[in-house]
């Protein structure tokens, strides 16, 4: 079985508070907190329903085992590097693997790690999470997100703006179809 989670979060969005202002048509700033938090709700979202870091972070792959077919896919993309191989060895020892011995191809898709031509896995104790893989994955800045991905988060942050209760009297507000088509082609095979 394998886990991920965030290690280091995101610290900057690929849509400023600025921009979402500006995409909002909204000329003050006492919404300020409203509207950062739509933001960080529908980059969240996009990235849940993706696949995708859409901002830098810092991710804690842990499995249980060695890969039987040799290969560790990473589930998010995309992977700028990877920055250790950890594993608990025989005597229960946490050890990173060296690098010298490991090798990622951060292009696939997924991206994946796997042992060097002529090293072999280490043999690992039979623990939970016993094989630690630490990567920072998501796009360099705002200038290099996709521009479909970067108009599906604006079109969310202002359906999340506009809409900010569950439901209202009447009406029920459905999440708009054009999110959905433009992710579509940016949805990875984890998702």
């Amino acid at each position: 079985m394998s886990t991920l989670r965030v290690i280091t979060a995101a610290t900057t969005e690929p849509l400023s508070l600025a921009e979402a202002r500006d995409h909002l048509r909204v000329d003050h700033f006492e919404d300020d907190g409203v509207i950062s938090g739509c933001i960080l709700a529908a980059r969240q979202h996009i990235e849940n329903i993706t696949g995708l870091a859409l901002a830098a972070s810092t991710w804690l792959l842990t499995m249980d085992a060695t890969p039987e077919d040799g290969w560790v896919l990473l589930p998010r993309e995309p992977v700028q590097s990877v920055t250790s191989v950890q594993y608990y060895n025989t005597a229960g020892t946490l050890t990173t693997w060296a690098s010298t011995e490991w090798e990622v191809d951060l292009y696939s898709s997924p991206p994946r790690l796997r042992a060097k031509y002529g090293s072999t896995w280490p043999t690992v104790k039979d623990v939970l999470a016993a094989v630690q893989v630490t990567f920072v994955c998501g796009y360099s800045g705002p200038q290099t997100v996709p521009q479909p991905i970067l108009q599906a988060l604006r079109l969310l942050v202002g359906h999340y703006y506009e809409n900010r209760e569950a439901a209202t009297a009447g009406s029920i507000s459905a999440m708009p179809f054009a999110v959905d088509a433009l992710l579509a082609p940016y949805k990875t095979a984890w998702v």
